[in-house]
């Protein structure tokens, strides 16, 4: 059914979607004991337990994966690296409060338009595809900068933050 997009063997995109439902229905059900006092700790574990506490975060996560996935081989590697690039540059910009106005209904926008681009992904070239995922990296890392409170440390946010979302990708 997904062969039109999908190259390479249909068990591993199976096996991929079965860890990324597994982490979902886990964290989803941890959320509550997670993120009791998140904002009492400070650092890396704040920014790490972050992109869980967005669903549009993970759902962006997601899409940007499938899309990098179907680019070619000696391209894969450049999207994910350019698109952490990106989302360093709207963290910086989230945590010096940048006025960027309509910020949710933005975000609900880059998910909507990632499932659009994965429509048309025979179509998309590797520059349109890194112009989407650059644009929807900088409006989702404005926004999770925006969350940071001041007692937490913003060079580890924005470490533990890159960290999991490398790790997102590599999943």
């Amino acid at each position: 059914m997904l062969d039109w997009w999908v190259r390479g063997n249909e068990g591993e995109l199976v096996l991929h979607f079965f860890w990324v439902a597994m982490a979902l229905v886990f964290f989803g059900a941890c959320k509550p004991m997670l993120f009791e006092n998140i904002y009492c700790k400070q650092g890396i574990d704040i920014g790490f337990l972050q992109p869980f506490a967005e669903p549009t975060f993970v759902l962006m996560m997601l899409g940007a994966g499938l899309i990098c996935v179907q680019l070619q081989e000696h391209k894969r590697l450049r999207l994910p690296l350019s698109f952490l690039a990106y989302l360093l540059l709207g963290l910086v910009g989230g945590m010096l409060d940048v006025s960027l106005p309509w910020m949710a209904s933005l975000q609900l926008m880059t998910v909507v338009i990632l499932g659009l681009s994965l429509c048309r992904m025979k179509d998309m070239t590797f520059a349109s595809a890194q112009a989407v995922l650059g644009i929807c990296a900088l409006i989702h890392g404005y926004a999770q900068g925006g969350y940071l409170d001041t007692f937490a440390n913003p060079i580890w946010f924005s470490l533990g933050f890159l960290l999991c979302t490398a790790f997102i990708f590599y999943a």
